[in-house]
C-alpha cells in the first residue's frame, strides 16, 4: 500500500480483518497479529491455519519480525500469559510517576492513559470523577487546574 494515503490504516485494518477476522484465536492490530492457543499443538495448528490464509490473500510476513511460541506477550499496553491478561508494567509506572497535572491539557493527558487501563482499575469511575469534573471546568487548555 502506497505510503501517505491517509485511509491506508483503515483499509490495512479492513484487510486484515477479512483474512484472519473469522479465527477468534487472532487478535489484530494493523501489521501485528497476535495467535493464542492453549497448547504447542493447538498453537501448531493455529498457526497452519493463519500462514495459511496469510499466503492465500497473497501477503506475507517478515520473519525477523515475528515471534512464534512465547509464554507471554506485551501487546497493545497489555501482558498477555497463560495466567490472562494485566497491565504493561511499564505503563502502570509511566502513570506511578506521572507529575501532578497543572493545566487543563496535562490533566487530559493523564485522564486519557489511566483511562485506557480503566479495566484493571476497581470503581475507576468513582475515582477519576473529580478529575473529570476538574477537567470539564477547565475553559483553555492552558489553563492552570490550580487556578479553578
Amino acid at each position: 500500500m502506497p505510503f501517505g494515503l491517509s485511509n491506508a490504516p483503515a483499509s490495512f485494518q479492513r484487510l486484515m480483518d477479512l483474512v484472519l477476522g473469522r479465527f477468534d484465536f487472532v487478535r489484530i492490530y494493523l501489521d501485528d497479529i497476535l495467535v493464542f492457543s492453549r497448547s504447542q499443538e493447538e498453537h501448531l495448528r493455529h498457526l497452519t491455519l493463519v500462514f495459511n490464509a496469510i499466503r492465500e490473500a497473497g501477503l506475507t510476513l517478515a520473519g525477523d519480525k515475528c515471534f512464534i511460541g512465547l509464554d507471554s506477550v506485551t501487546y497493545l499496553g497489555h501482558c498477555f500469559s497463560a495466567a490472562g491478561m494485566s497491565p504493561d508494567k511499564a505503563k502502570v509506572q509511566v502513570i506511578s510517576s506521572w507529575p501532578i497535572p497543572r493545566t487543563a491539557t496535562d490533566l487530559r493527558s493523564f485522564l486519557g492513559l489511566a483511562g485506557y487501563y480503566r479495566h484493571f482499575i476497581p470503581h475507576f469511575a468513582d475515582r477519576s470523577k473529580v478529575l473529570q469534573q476538574l477537567q470539564t471546568a477547565c475553559n483553555k487548555d492552558d489553563e492552570k487546574v490550580a487556578d479553578l
